[in-house]
């Protein structure tokens, strides 16, 4: 019986840890991974509503659409409307003859 080897109670302790931390790992990566694309989409509709802002407020103040032609609804919208257009982050901004904004 001496010469039999035992697990300690620091050896079992270290154990629990570090299957503690792998568990941890593997519940936390796919949450962050969620929430970053939650993110993406979230920061997508809002820059859909302000472009929508400033085409409603281009509409009211000059009394016609601005055409998303070769970017004229940038042209048109930026500075008065916008400070800076959401294409230029990676979105494509598409204003439709009706006034109806877009950001994909």
């Amino acid at each position: 019986m001496k010469n039999q080897k035992r697990l300690t109670l620091i050896e079992l302790l270290v154990v629990v840890v570090i299957l503690g931390i792998i568990a941890a790992i593997t519940i936390t990566i796919p949450m962050v991974m969620s929430n970053q694309s939650e993110a993406e989409e979230a920061a997508r509709e809002r820059n859909e509503q302000i472009v929508q802002d400033a085409v409603n407020r281009f509409i009211i103040t000059d009394d016609s659409v601005p055409s998303n032609k070769t970017d004229i609804g940038k042209t048109h919208l930026v500075p008065e409307y916008l400070s800076t257009w959401p294409g230029d982050d990676g979105y494509t901004v598409t204003v439709t003859a009706d006034g109806i904004v877009k950001v994909e």
